[in-house]
């Protein structure tokens, strides 16, 4: 696949929390899912890469952001053609309706087409005279992403847009979002803490990591290859206790249910059989959920 954003070592200090040392890419034609417990500094990261948050070399700030060839820094105006963001807080002024922001910052963003725009809020239900004041937070999202499609971006970048949406209308998103990256030149990067959902619509994971006062990457990877490096065995407390203490992420022991979620040895590779036989016969996949909960629980690098 073609590489299309590529960020290196971003570190960004806030004046309580600093995100350090973040490297990934995203590829043309993925939607990229962006995980991570509250605080881990998924929305500082998000208004590095739309410009809200400027890297700082005075005060220790550091990275480089390129899209497509275009450095965030040098080619800044061409930079901020190519993407397109939907954020929890609505960046437009509340006093404003759908058709007066559509008259405002449209014109900023060339070949930006009101028609489209227009056609898009019909689309998503939402009303083309109302303030925003006067909306949900679900159409401030709707609305957001109408003004997004509405000119052609190559990246779109999302905070968590799906907490405050209907199910029916998050399946809606998610076929948009799909339709968005499907000629394979486009890309989406979306944060959400609806993991299960995010781990049926993700091509990869970036898996962020709260520790003390840093947040860094924790891990990255598709789904699939994640899941692969954990377990999910199942069996009385007899049968638990027997795995290597070395493997164990978590565990919970009850009268009636035990299990333990084990991690695959550094150094193994295969996906399969890494566990006694005997144990690998009760044990099954875990789902992504199941991981974030044992290994933020515990910590687990």
């Amino acid at each position: 696949m073609e590489t299309l954003l590529e960020c290196r070592g971003i570190t960004k200090h806030l004046q309580n929390y600093t995100i350090r040392d973040l490297s990934f890419c995203v590829n043309r034609g993925e939607i990229l899912g962006l995980v991570g417990v509250n605080g881990c500094g998924k929305t500082t990261l998000m208004r590095v890469l739309i410009g809200s948050y400027r890297l700082d070399g005075s005060l220790g700030d550091a990275g480089e952001i390129v899209l497509d060839g275009m450095h965030f820094v040098r080619d800044r105006k061409e930079y901020r053609k190519r993407i397109a963001y939907v954020m929890t807080d609505n960046p437009f002024g509340d006093m404003y309706t759908a058709e007066q922001i559509g008259t405002l910052y449209g014109p900023y963003y060339e070949g930006f087409d009101t028609e489209k725009y227009k056609a898009k809020l019909e689309q998503f239900g939402v009303s083309y005279k109302t303030p925003i004041r006067k909306m949900s937070t679900g159409n401030g999202i709707r609305l957001q992403l109408a003004f997004a499609e509405g000119y052609d971006a190559e990246l779109y970048i999302m905070d968590e847009p799906c907490g405050n949406l209907d199910p029916e209308f998050r399946n809606e998103f998610y076929d948009e979002l799909r339709m968005l990256v499907s000629d394979e030149r486009r890309a989406v990067i979306l944060s959400s803490h609806l993991v299960t959902e995010l781990e049926n619509i993700a091509d990869r994971l970036v898996w962020m990591r709260r520790k003390e006062k840093e947040g860094t990457v924790r891990m990255e990877g598709t789904v699939d290859e994640i899941r692969e490096r954990f377990r999910m065995v199942l069996g009385d407390a007899g049968e638990i206790s027997r795995i290597p203490a070395d493997m164990v992420v978590g565990q919970r022991i009850r009268e009636n249910h035990c299990e333990a979620l084990v991690r695959r040895p550094e150094g193994v590779t295969r996906s399969g059989g890494w566990l006694p036989e005997e144990l690998w016969e009760t044990s099954r996949c875990a789902d992504l959920q199941e991981i974030m909960y044992y290994v933020e629980k515990g910590d687990v690098k």
